[in-house]
C-alpha cells in the first residue's frame, strides 16, 4: 500500500508542477485509465487538494458517473463528502452547485439537499441557481413529490423568485406525474372498456 501511496503522490507532485492543461490532462488520464475503483477513489481525493484540480467539472463527473454505474454509492459520498474541506471553494455557490448537481445525477438525492441546506451555515450565497440545481436533483433522483415543497419555499424562505428553469422543471415534472397517471389508469379503463363489451 505505501508503495501505491508513493506512486501516487510522485505523481500528484509532477503533475502539478506541469502547465495548467498539462496538469489537467495527466491527472484526468490518470484517473481515466484507473480500473480498481477503490484506487480510483483513493486518487481522486488525493489530487482534490489541487486548486486548479477542483475546477475541473468534467473529471468530477466522468469520476462520479463510474462509481454510479459500478453502484458504488458510499465512495461517491467519500469523494464529494471529502471536497467540504476546502472551504474557500465550498463556500462559493458555484462549488455547492456542483455537488448538489453530481448527487442529484447519482439518484442520492437525501445528499444533495443536505449540500443545499448546508449553504446557509457556510454563509454561502442561494440563488435562483443552486434553486434550480436542488430542483434539478429532484428530477433526476425520481423524488418528484420534493418539487412542490421547494418551490412553496423559494420566495417565502430563500427570497428568488422562480425563472424559465424552474418553471420549465416544474412543468417536466408535472408530464412524467401525468403519464404516470395514464399509465397507471389504463388497465383499469382497459377492464372497463373489456366489461362493457361481454
Amino acid at each position: 500500500m505505501m508503495g501505491f501511496v508513493g506512486t501516487v503522490e510522485g505523481r500528484k507532485k509532477k503533475a502539478t508542477g506541469l502547465a495548467g492543461s498539462d496538469c489537467e490532462v495527466s491527472l484526468s488520464e490518470d484517473l481515466y485509465n484507473e480500473r480498481n475503483l477503490k484506487k480510483l477513489v483513493h486518487k481522486f481525493k488525493l489530487y482534490s487538494s489541487s486548486d486548479h484540480f477542483r475546477t475541473k467539472n468534467g473529471i468530477y463527473e466522468s469520476t462520479v458517473r463510474r462509481l454510479a454505474s459500478a453502484k458504488r454509492f458510499k465512495w461517491i459520498e467519500k469523494i464529494l463528502e471529502h471536497q467540504k474541506q476546502f472551504r474557500h471553494d465550498i463556500s462559493k455557490e458555484n462549488f455547492s452547485i456542483r455537488l448538489v448537481k453530481l448527487y442529484g445525477q447519482s439518484g442520492m438525492f437525501e445528499n444533495a439537499k443536505k449540500v443545499f441546506d448546508e449553504m446557509s451555515e457556510r454563509n454561502c450565497e442561494r440563488s435562483m441557481k443552486s434553486v434550480n440545481a436542488i430542483l434539478l436533483a429532484c428530477v433526476n433522483s425520481g423524488k418528484l413529490e420534493e418539487i412542490e415543497g421547494i418551490f412553496q419555499e423559494m420566495e417565502m424562505k430563500w427570497k428568488v423568485r422562480p425563472d424559465v428553469v424552474s418553471y420549465m422543471l416544474g412543468i417536466k415534472t408535472e408530464q412524467f406525474r401525468h403519464k404516470q397517471v395514464q399509465q397507471l389508469s389504463k388497465p383499469m379503463t382497459e377492464f372497463i372498456i373489456d366489461s362493457s363489451i361481454m
